[in-house]
Order: structure tokens, then sequence, then C-alpha cells
């Protein structure tokens, strides 16, 4: 495996990573903060962190496709 291989893999590993944990805190922050007042805010958040997972393996999911799509019409 050479460097640029490398350097791709951590690139995808990180994008990964982000993608995991910044989308769910993100929804379910704002979901949190638009029903602050509302008695069951805890779940609608985390109902919105599980959603906020979902998009982002979907997400993922999309981009496994792409880059695997791009490398066997490389061959």
């Amino acid at each position: 495996m050479n460097d640029d291989e490398r350097y791709r893999q951590l690139a995808l590993f990180s994008l990964i990573v982000a993608e995991v944990v910044f989308t769910p805190l993100v929804i379910g922050g704002i979901l949190l903060f638009l029903f602050r007042n509302h008695a069951l805010r805890t779940g609608i958040a985390v109902f919105g962190a599980i959603a906020g997972l979902g998009l982002a393996f979907f997400r993922i999911g999309i981009m496994l496709r792409k880059k695997n799509g791009s490398d066997t019409q490389g061959k």
C-alpha cells in the first residue's frame, strides 16, 4: 500500500468519524433547543440523535458506493 492510498483511507476514516459524531449531535441539539419547554424534550432530542445517526450512515453508504464505483471504473 503506497502513501497516497493510506492518506485516502485516513481521510475516509476521519470523514466517517466526523459524520457519525457531528450529524447526530447537531440534529439532537437543534431538536433539544426547539422543544426546550416541552415535557418530553429529552426523548425528542434522543430521537433526533438516532435519526441523525441513521442519516449519517446513509450518507456514508452513498459515499462508499461512489468510492467503490470509481475504483472499479479505473481498472
